[in-house]
C-alpha cells in the first residue's frame, strides 16, 4: 500500500510494451492459469511474443522444480534463448 499510495498496483499499458517475451504456461498452473495467460496475450503487441508454449500437464512451481524441467521445459527456453534476435 505504501509504494502505490492504494491496495493495488496501477494499470500498465501492455498495448506499449516494447519487447519479445515468450509465454511459458502450465495447464494446471493455480496461479498464472490458462485464461490469465491468454489474457495477457491478447494485451501484448502481436509481434512481442516470439514463443507460446502451453505444458498441459505442469503447474506453477513444476517450472523450476519439476522432476522432469530439465528435460521437458528448459530444451525450449535454451531453443528460445539461442534464436534470440538480441538487436
Amino acid at each position: 500500500v505504501a509504494h502505490y499510495t492504494r491496495t493495488t498496483p496501477p494499470l500498465y499499458n501492455l498495448a506499449a510494451f516494447a519487447g519479445k517475451v515468450g509465454l511459458f504456461s502450465g495447464g494446471r498452473d493455480k496461479l498464472a492459469d490458462p485464461t490469465d495467460v491468454a489474457w495477457l496475450k491478447s494485451q501484448l503487441p502481436l509481434d512481442a511474443v516470439v514463443m507460446d508454449k502451453i505444458y498441459p500437464n505442469l503447474g506453477h512451481a513444476d517450472f523450476v522444480w519439476g522432476l522432469n524441467a530439465h528435460t521437458l521445459v528448459y530444451p525450449d527456453v535454451l531453443a528460445l534463448l539461442k534464436a534470440a534476435d538480441w538487436e
